[in-house]
């Protein structure tokens, strides 16, 4: 038995897009025993990018000071990062 490095939250829903909307490309994907790595892949491009975006969003909004605007600017943070990164990286498909 060998060990498989997990495949992260980004990975498995590309997984879950793939399987969706790529149903022959996964069939393939599987057969050559692809379909998990790639998944791998695509989680770590996804966390890099998330963390690349996460410090420019700092950088370019600084966080405020009230704590009702702590909470907006952490939302709006998020949903930027999160959002981005779903188009960019996760909601694309790949087959290699």
């Amino acid at each position: 038995m060998t060990y498989e490095e997990p495949i992260g939250i980004y990975g498995l829903r590309w997984m879950d897009f793939m399987q969706k909307n790529h149903e022959r490309e996964v069939d393939v994907m599987m057969t050559n025993n692809k379909f998990k790595t790639i998944a791998r892949r695509v989680d770590k491009e996804a966390e890099e990018y998330n963390e690349i975006l996460f410090n420019q969003y700092e950088a370019e909004n600084p966080r405020p000071h009230h704590f009702e605007e702590i909470l907006k600017w952490e939302e709006a943070r998020q949903f930027y990062v999160e959002s981005t990164v779903m188009r960019d990286i996760v909601l694309r498909k790949r087959i290699n």
